[in-house]
């Protein structure tokens, strides 16, 4: 625990400095991200400050918080609230950001096959780490980590936490470049907080559920891993005993909070769970995983591909650039297509709350459809791209397939999609 205080009392007086310094309050940049940094040069610097117990602690915390983080938004409750929109105008969000990051693949492929494996002798799995860094961040890259070892990157999560890192700092700053260069004087300087006035038992009650929901999960893996020892090598259920062992915690945690939120509705208990409570217990978790992931990273592991690293990430963004400007105007209503972009601009730097960040920064009062249309989309682009399906499954696919027809298949993709976008808005937008 004392670690865990520790932590805590960095993270309060960074916060505290924060507010002190121009440069870090006028970029809004993150507690988590500027006291690690100071905490990750500290270990640089001091190499020897690596023996201490509490960097090896941080070094389990990554998996640990994005396991509750997991176990929490899977228990949240359905507020049951069905959206009746123009499907049209979320169909072309949707494409956008379907493009945006599917992109992001395509430049990590491209790089990796002409450039980084025949050079630089990087396994293909090396092309996630851009979209696991930049679209997904850093719980995404601490998600991928047995998949980039299942797939000969041993120092996947490294390089993902480093690319997550790289991406935020990106998109706060490229994006806040970019309205400043749009929109001028007309930037919000300052944002009011709204106040939260929590209620300490729902507070204890909340957490007592995403807690029971991590250890149940915590308890599944143990006792999957007991029953499959019993299954014979020669059986046919012999594959599911080499598969299984690698699904990483959060796997199951996300389970755990799945049955957990089932056995509240059964009891008709569902009222107990409290989603504001559990947004704020999400992101509280998500600055800790930031804080220790970006804290632990080997800088010798990272120096050993900066020159790759710094390819991807420069054409990485670029790309990112290159969509806001010219590929959002093809595909989304002019009405809302910059505060609209803003928010992909940030999700696909770093985060969905540094894309919000941004908006606001133009748009305080969410007077446009852009925050709506937005989230109307995601439910098509989450569950796959950014670290969903397709993020966690591209490093298997690229060892399985080949990966010029994936290239192939991709850019195809991407053509068919936009054809079908600018079609779209033409006619109907």
């Amino acid at each position: 625990m004392t670690h865990f205080f520790l932590t805590i009392v960095i993270l309060g007086l960074t916060s505290v400095v924060t507010q002190k310094v121009e440069v870090l309050k006028k970029y809004r940049i993150p507690v988590s991200l500027s006291s690690s940094l100071i905490v990750l040069t500290l270990f640089t610097a001091i190499p020897e400050w690596k023996s201490f117990q509490i960097y090896t602690t941080w070094k389990t915390w990554p998996s640990i918080f994005i396991a509750l983080i997991f176990a929490a938004l899977f228990l949240e409750r359905s507020e049951g609230k069905h959206i009746a929109s123009e499907f049209k105008e979320s169909l072309g969000e949707t494409i956008l950001v379907w493009i945006t990051i599917v992109g992001q693949m395509v430049v990590g492929l491209v790089l990796c096959l002409f450039l980084f494996k025949p050079f630089f002798d990087l396994p293909l799995a090396f092309t996630s780490v851009l979209e696991t860094g930049f679209a997904g961040g850093h719980g995404t890259a601490v998600a991928m980590n047995q998949s980039f070892i299942d797939n000969g990157l041993a120092n996947g999560q490294e390089y993902g936490l480093f690319s997550a890192t790289v991406g935020l700092i990106l998109g706060i700053v490229g994006g806040i470049i970019i309205i400043k260069r749009e929109r001028g004087s007309g930037v919000v300087k300052e944002e009011e907080s709204e106040k939260l006035s929590l209620d300490p038992v729902k507070v204890i009650i909340t957490l007592t559920l995403i807690f029971g929901a991590f250890l149940l999960g915590s308890l599944m893996k143990d006792n999957v891993l007991v029953l499959l020892q019993t299954i014979p090598d020669e059986s046919v259920l012999a594959i599911v005993k080499r598969l299984v062992p690698s699904l990483p915690l959060f796997v199951y945690a996300l389970i755990g909070g799945v049955l957990v939120k089932a056995f509240l509705k059964l009891i008709k208990h569902e009222h107990l769970i409290h989603n504001g409570i559990i947004n704020l217990a999400s992101n509280v978790f998500m600055e800790l995983l930031i804080f220790a992931g970006i804290a632990s990273i080997d800088m010798k592991v990272i120096s050993d591909a900066i020159v790759p690293l710094g390819i991807l990430f420069s054409v990485g963004f670029i790309w990112n650039v290159f969509c806001h400007y010219y590929i959002r105007t093809r595909l989304v209503k002019d009405e809302y297509s910059f505060e609209l972009s803003l928010i992909n601009f940030g999700m696909v730097n770093g985060t969905t709350g540094i894309g919000l960040m941004l908006m606001k920064m133009v748009d305080p009062e969410c007077k446009t459809k852009a925050l709506k249309v937005y989230a109307e989309a995601a439910p098509f682009t989450s569950p796959f791209i950014g670290g969903g399906v397709l993020t966690l499954s591209l490093p298997y696919i690229l060892n399985i397939v080949n990966p010029y027809l994936v290239l192939t298949v991709f850019i195809l993709a991407l053509v068919g999609l936009y054809i079908a976008g600018a079609r779209m808005k033409k006619k109907y937008l």
